[in-house]
């Protein structure tokens, strides 16, 4: 029994812990978070996904952003 409680928590911590080659987090939206709810997800055949949205630039007028997104998080 104690040895199975071993390699429990064992398999716990292996599980929670972050891999060594993760990327960190960076923002891809506007800064003032705006549309961020309403986003548009591509990925295309090598890999690179597309993140399109809109951002409000007056009462009646908008622009479509979009960013790129390589496999190495880029």
């Amino acid at each position: 029994m104690k040895v199975r409680c071993v390699i429990v928590a064992v398999l716990i911590a292996a599980c929670g812990a972050a891999p060594a080659s993760a990327a960190p987090w960076k923002r891809v939206t506007t800064p003032d978070g705006s549309s961020t709810d309403q986003v548009g997800l591509e990925r295309t055949g090598d890999g690179v996904l597309h993140v399109a949205w809109h951002h409000p630039t007056g009462p009646n007028t908008e622009d479509l952003n979009h960013t790129v997104i390589t496999r190495a998080a880029r």
